[in-house]
């Protein structure tokens, strides 16, 4: 199996990521927490072996958008 690339989360992804989960716990079941902790690991998972695989942006260069649900989405970069 293809060995993957390290994902670095900035400091403001990793306050986003504990806002939802906030968000989660006050409003939804553990399900839901764990549905989006899930969804988490599988962008890592995927991005760490194919880093070009989510579209890139038109706007600004270097950058990607992965939509991880209706709700969320994360901008990424590789460098």
């Amino acid at each position: 199996m293809k060995k993957g690339c390290e994902v670095f989360w900035s400091p403001e992804s990793k306050n986003q990521i504990d806002r939802i989960l906030d968000y989660l716990g006050n409003n939804f079941s553990e399900k839901e927490i764990r549905t989006f902790l899930n969804h988490l690991s599988k962008f890592e998972f995927l991005i760490s072996i194919f880093p070009e695989l989510f579209p890139a942006s038109i706007q600004i260069p270097g950058i990607r958008k992965a939509v991880i649900s209706k709700q969320v989405s994360i901008f990424y970069y590789k460098k």
